[in-house]
């Protein structure tokens, strides 16, 4: 038996779900900020990557076209991202 001693009330197994699925959620939210955070260092770091690359004596072509294709990959998930954000409400 779970009481609300403040309201003087039982909670039911309903409310305590309805919490657990809040913090739930939250959690979930955090992780996705966490992720979206994540994703967004890395593209940084990859566009940095490929100037330095293309800065470099001799110039290795297929070292730049990677990293390009990296860029674009996290470029690409980065947007997918932003796209559940606002699907999810996060």
């Amino acid at each position: 038996m779970k009481i609300n001693y403040k309201e003087k009330t039982l909670l039911s197994s309903e409310e305590n779900a309805q919490k657990e699925v809040e913090y739930m959620v939250e959690d979930q939210k955090l992780q996705f900020q966490s992720d979206l955070l994540a994703t967004k260092r890395a593209l940084a770091s990859a566009k940095a990557k490929v100037e330095d690359l293309k800065t470099e004596y001799p110039l290795d072509t297929t070292a730049i076209i990677e990293a390009q294709l990296e860029q674009e990959a996290l470029e690409d998930g980065l947007a997918r991202m932003e796209k559940l954000k606002e699907e999810f409400g996060f």
